[in-house]
């Protein structure tokens, strides 16, 4: 982009963005993306542009307030007042009079309450699991869902549909361990597939597995179309030598049965392979096992299926696994093995898309997101099944009511208000204050915030890259083309 000078005015006069009635945004960001090239980004609406350094400079002129051409050529001042409107567009630049924190609260408060035709259902069929890893959070029993139980899920479900008019219905099933009761799990997919199909809405699902019982059969009804499978996610601890000390059965070790399983799947469904990492997985650890998972090509995209890993902190997030706490890395340090471990890599951090605003830290916030565990009680999070702390009804007893105290205080929570750190936070809109289940068990720390407070540029980039490859741009990075290129 490039603006003829003018002539200097002979007298200060306004800039463009106050003659717009216009000011800069509070949530803008700028980070380098190459020697010739910025990426400009807003937190409040999610825009990303990739601007050369030149265009990039008369962007941050114009938001810090200065005229771009000093000139009074009305020809040259309407250009300047489109520009500005320009910067509206995106929402770098707001109204003079807005409030960007109170429109955050409204957005939040809206979209606990709005339905906007989806629900979300975390459905566990047993509580009961093959292994016992040590940082589990799960309050594992016995018990898996009785007929009864499981006509009340799907009656749950029916009523939710119907007061909502829902036209989309994610369900995640966890537990425990869901392939436990894999029949169990079968049928009430297939119930809630018959209420789905009568409402008219499409049903979404996926299945949060260790791997281990996943045989031929079990993936082959699994990837049947009533099921409506979108993704499986299945977890490694390390490389072989530490994972078979932290997941292992009656059998031994788990890590190569989940090599056999990863095979089975890759090319037939969406497998993000979560690698849990603490202390005890020092950086060259992680290296080993992704290299391991590259070596035998289980990363990748094939038959348009992608097969992705991706790092996650345990945590101490539940009286179950606070015995954990000192092996627990800090988000700053977790971060630092992050890039570590990515830097070996080709092609970078994994293929990711762009940060974007959301209205609540987690869907689970949502009134018509629901937690069920196999006997039929209702949390608002997955990491709370099991425990009657936080329940906020039955199954049996109809849709939760203002009544139930627990309840009240998940649609009550607000991070803005609560968190007096928040407010002022330029990642507000892109975090809203991390995981109100810990925080409601804990307390808040900023331990609590999300990661991209701490690897916001990172993630910027590496979506930039993605974006950039996918649409075979002279800037894409070919090592990314070779990885979304794998159909073997």
């Amino acid at each position: 982009m490039s603006l003829s000078t003018g002539e200097e005015a002979s007298s200060p006069s306004r800039s463009s963005l106050n003659e717009s009635g216009l000011k800069p945004s509070r949530y803008n960001w700028d980070f380098r993306f190459n020697d010739e090239m910025d990426i400009w980004f807003n937190g409040m609406t999610g825009a990303s542009l990739l601007l050369d350094r030149n265009t990039s400079e008369v962007f941050r002129e114009a938001l810090s307030g200065n005229r771009l051409v000093r000139s009074d050529d009305p020809i040259v001042r309407r250009q300047e007042r489109s520009f500005a409107k320009l910067l509206e567009t995106g929402g770098f630049a707001v109204a003079e009079e807005c409030d960007e924190v109170e429109l955050l609260r409204l957005r939040h408060m809206t979209a606990k309450i709005e339905s906007r035709g989806r629900l979300g259902f975390t459905i566990a069929p047993t509580m009961a699991c093959n292994l016992r890893c040590p940082y589990c959070y799960a309050f594992k029993n016995a018990k898996s869902m009785t007929p009864e139980v499981m006509d009340g899920v799907t009656a749950f479900i029916r009523r939710c549909i119907e007061e909502t008019k829902a036209e989309f219905v994610q369900v995640m099933y966890v537990g425990g361990e869901p392939t436990v009761a894999f029949a169990d799990l079968v049928r009430l997919n297939e119930s809630i597939a018959r209420e789905c199909e009568r409402a008219k809405c499409k049903l979404s699902s996926s299945v949060t597995t260790n791997g281990v019982l996943l045989d031929d059969e079990k993936i082959s009804a699994l990837l049947q179309p009533n099921m409506a499978l979108r993704r499986i996610q299945i977890s490694f601890d390390g490389p072989k030598h530490i994972h078979d000390q932290k997941r292992y059965d009656g059998k031994g070790g788990t890590y190569d049965r989940l090599l056999e399983v990863l095979g089975k799947l890759h090319g037939r469904v969406d497998v993000d392979i979560r690698i849990n990492v603490d202390r005890e997985v020092t950086p060259d650890d992680t290296v080993a096992l992704v290299s391991d998972l590259v070596g035998r090509k289980l990363i990748g995209v094939r038959n348009g299926k992608r097969m992705m890993f991706y790092l996650a902190p345990v945590a101490a997030s539940t009286d179950m696994c606070v015995g954990v706490k000192d092996k627990c890395y800090s988000r700053t340090e977790f971060v630092r093995l992050f890039r570590e471990v990515y830097s070996k890599f080709p092609f970078g951090r994994p293929p990711s898309g762009f940060p974007e605003p959301r209205p609540m830290y987690c869907g689970l916030v949502s009134r018509y997101s629901y937690a069920i565990d196999s006997e039929g009680w209702i949390s608002k999070c997955w990491e709370a099944l099991g425990d009657e702390r936080c329940r906020v009804g039955h199954v049996l007893d109809g849709l939760p009511n203002e009544h139930n105290p627990v309840w009240r205080k998940w649609l009550l929570h607000d991070p803005i208000l609560e968190k007096p750190q928040c407010k002022p936070c330029k990642f507000l809109p892109i975090c809203m204050g991390g995981c109100p289940q810990v925080a409601f068990q804990q307390g808040w720390t900023e331990e609590l915030c999300d990661q991209l407070k701490h690897d916001l540029e990172d993630r910027l980039v590496a979506a930039t890259r993605t974006h950039l490859t996918l649409k075979n741009h002279r800037l894409a990075d070919p090592q990314l083309a070779g990885f979304f290129g794998n159909k073997e």
